[in-house]
């Protein structure tokens, strides 16, 4: 989860995201020589082929261990920077209010640029969620709110003001949704 969380500002934050090639599933490598290992790129052809370009978060979720939901959120983020090219290379940055008993899990921000905007919504600190690390967090039990700071979420056209974080995320821990300044 803390690697979702990771690629999801790498990708999103301002700058170019700087990719260590052979990290597109999970990596539990450390440093040289260990980390040197050839890359299965016909192992991510085969993941990226055999699923749909809209894929079953959920059931990628279920399955989390082959790392596939990593490999496939890397996709999902891409997608964005280059729809939105313009937003990610010039637009500003705004850290966006949390507040709620758990508001110090969450991580809140958007990229703005004209009318075009992504509201990007992080979770952190995973132990008190996961219990330890034992069990995938229950998103829709997290206790915080993120005002939207004059956007309105493009997913429904109704999402403003100061909205749910159980709104905003699905089952990952994180979320880069469509928006506009309003």
């Amino acid at each position: 989860m803390n690697a979702l969380t990771q690629l999801t500002l790498k990708c999103s934050l301002p700058g170019v995201p700087d990719f260590y090639q052979g990290t597109e599933l999970w990596d539990f490598s450390m440093v040289d020589p260990d980390n040197r290992r050839a890359v299965d790129f016909d192992e991510r052809r085969k993941v990226l082929a055999a699923e749909p370009r809209d894929p079953s978060w959920p059931d990628l979720v279920d399955l989390w261990h082959d790392g596939h939901v990593k490999l496939r959120w890397t996709q999902h983020l891409l997608a964005y920077r280059q729809a939105m090219p313009d937003l990610f290379t010039h637009g500003d940055f705004r850290m966006l209010p949390v507040r709620g008993a758990q508001q110090d899990h969450i991580i809140a921000y958007a990229r703005r640029r004209g009318a075009q905007a992504v509201v990007v919504v992080a979770c952190r600190k995973f132990a008190r969620l996961t219990d330890g690390g034992r069990r995938w967090p229950d998103l829709q039990q997290v206790d915080a709110h993120v005002d939207l700071d004059g956007l309105t979420l493009d997913h429904d056209g109704t999402a403003a003001g100061i909205v749910p974080v159980s709104a905003l995320l699905g089952v990952l821990p994180v979320a880069v949704l469509p928006a506009k300044v309003t």
